[in-house]
């Protein structure tokens, strides 16, 4: 009976290891090859223009090529080096092809680090969309060519049937790493938020943040 005991307690003993170490394991984004490079007038770092000393801000999305979601509404990433104080910042998207806004609001960012924004709009399948975050210079002479800009893309695809089944099945690390094998960027960095594997994915794609 002791045997039995011991037998099944390594078991399980095994198994926990197994869940514990999973979240350690490395995950590999696939770069969807159908993706055109970016415009270069896109950039996810910030270029400097504005007197005032502004902080620096990033997008956290793929400098190189449109960062795609599965999901009608998604959440983007940004991360600021330090918390902006008293520095108006507004959020925008337009569909890459239109110079019309969908969205334009100012947003409030409560600390340094990363933070997550929702976008209020439900994407279009296929459609290809630009966000932009700017920081509002506020300078004496008021010019708005001297405010700060960072822009990405952002695409919508369809997940095909037989990757949505295994994704609802899945684990919390079985699904970052099936979304980051299909080049799907904003759920990968979703599924692999406060784990190590977060900024190993941003590394990947050339973005370098410092401690979150």
């Amino acid at each position: 009976m002791n045997k039995v005991l011991v037998g099944v307690l390594l078991t399980i003993l095994s198994i926990s290891y197994e869940v514990e170490a999973r979240p350690n394991r490395k995950i590999i984004f696939t770069a969807p090859t159908d993706r055109k490079r970016i415009p270069q007038r896109i950039s996810s770092s910030m270029s400097r223009g504005c007197q005032r000393n502004l902080p620096k801000v990033t997008l956290l999305t793929p400098p190189e090529y449109v960062g795609t979601t599965s999901s009608k509404q998604t959440r983007v990433f940004i991360y600021f080096e330090e918390k902006p104080i008293a520095i108006p910042i507004y959020l925008t998207l337009s569909k890459i092809d239109e110079s019309q806004a969908l969205i334009e609001k100012q947003i409030e960012i409560e600390q340094k680090g990363v933070t997550q924004i929702e976008l209020p709009i439900e994407l279009e399948v296929n459609q290809v969309y630009q966000w932009s975050i700017t920081l509002v210079c506020q300078s004496n002479s008021k010019r708005i060519d001297e405010n700060e800009e960072v822009s990405g893309l952002i695409e919508r695809v369809n997940l095909p049937q037989f990757l949505s089944k295994e994704i609802s099945q899945a684990s919390r690390w079985e699904k970052a790493n099936l979304y980051a094998s299909y080049g799907i960027w904003h759920e990968s960095l979703k599924a692999t938020q406060n784990t190590p594997q977060f900024n190993e994915l941003l590394t990947q794609v050339g973005i370098k943040i410092e401690n979150r």
